[in-house]
């Protein structure tokens, strides 16, 4: 069952209108109702609120959002219980990562995610790429799987870094001639980020991206 029949269910069953549950939740009503006919996405602040109204709702709530974000690879039952295994590691993934700008602000997880144990470190973390600045290598969508034990840096490959307080997904080239750090795109459609010698303090290298997970359907 999709996340908007499961929420209109619940609703029903607590015999809430649109309005009543919108109330509660300190949102308009129209935006419960574009969720339970599939028309709008459900953000992590929706899933938040919901929870808070239905308390008791909140595994079936979780699980049925989940399996709306997740990779289709990992759309089944174990995976979305979360359950532990040996050679499973459930890894955090943190907010997207805007591959058109290219921001990220890595703060508290928002969930965790199975992967199968690899050659990455145990700290690694999941980042949720969003718009088109690294296509075609990764497309919205996509997951990046980042490793921040892996910061040497290697040309031309794809780090999560941090410049001014902002978090960049972007593959890096050194010019030791010219003393500069630059974030570079794939997408020739954007420009190249330069980073001068005296700015370099405020640049941090947060991990590498070691994997990409796609949604893909093949």
């Amino acid at each position: 069952m999709s996340f908007g029949k499961l929420l209109k269910e619940i609703r029903l069953a607590n015999k809430d209108s649109l309005r009543s549950l919108a109330e509660k939740m300190e949102i308009h009503f129209t935006f419960i109702d574009k969720i339970e006919k599939e028309t709008s996405p459900v953000s992590k602040t929706f899933i938040e609120k919901v929870v808070l109204v239905y308390p008791n709702e909140k595994v079936r709530l979780t699980k049925a959002y989940l399996k709306e974000i997740l990779p289709q690879a990992l759309q089944n039952e174990e995976p979305i219980k979360m359950v532990s295994h040996d050679n499973v590691l459930n890894l955090p993934v943190y907010g997207k990562a805007s591959a058109g700008r290219g921001y990220i602000n890595i703060d508290s997880p928002l969930y965790y995610m199975p992967i199968s144990k690899g050659n990455f470190s145990k700290k690694s973390f999941f980042v949720e790429i969003s718009g088109d600045s690294m296509n075609p290598t990764l497309e919205d969508g996509e997951f990046a799987l980042v490793d921040p034990e892996n910061t040497e840096y290697v040309k031309n490959k794809i780090y999560v870094v941090t410049y001014n307080d902002e978090g960049y997904i972007k593959r890096l080239e050194f010019k030791d001639k010219l003393k500069i750090i630059t974030l570079k795109s794939d997408n020739p459609e954007y420009d190249d980020i330069d980073i001068s010698e005296d700015m370099q303090e405020y640049f941090k290298i947060n991990g590498r991206v070691v994997e990409v997970i796609s949604k893909k359907k093949i």
